[in-house]
């Protein structure tokens, strides 16, 4: 279950442009519940704009973190 929620968070996260994104990641940082309810604000404001969500899973990541994982082929796509 927590694999389905990182990569929803991920992409509801990253939707932001510019300076926006880094500046909620300061604004967040190592605060749960903060950051929970930064996802929420962002879905309620984008919730009537958003018809799909399309998720690249061709190759996804196992273990710790984006960048020190292993990948892993998945070779799937979820669309909804």
């Amino acid at each position: 279950m927590s694999k389905y929620f990182k990569t929803s968070r991920a992409n509801l996260f990253g939707i932001q442009q510019g300076g926006s994104k880094a500046n909620h990641h300061r604004r967040v940082a190592n605060d749960p519940e903060a950051f929970a309810n930064l996802l929420l604000d962002l879905y309620t404001a984008l919730k009537p704009h958003v018809k799909l969500n399309i998720v690249d899973a061709v190759v996804a990541m196992e273990g710790e973190g984006s960048t020190t994982g292993d990948p892993v082929n998945m070779n799937t796509i979820i669309a909804g």
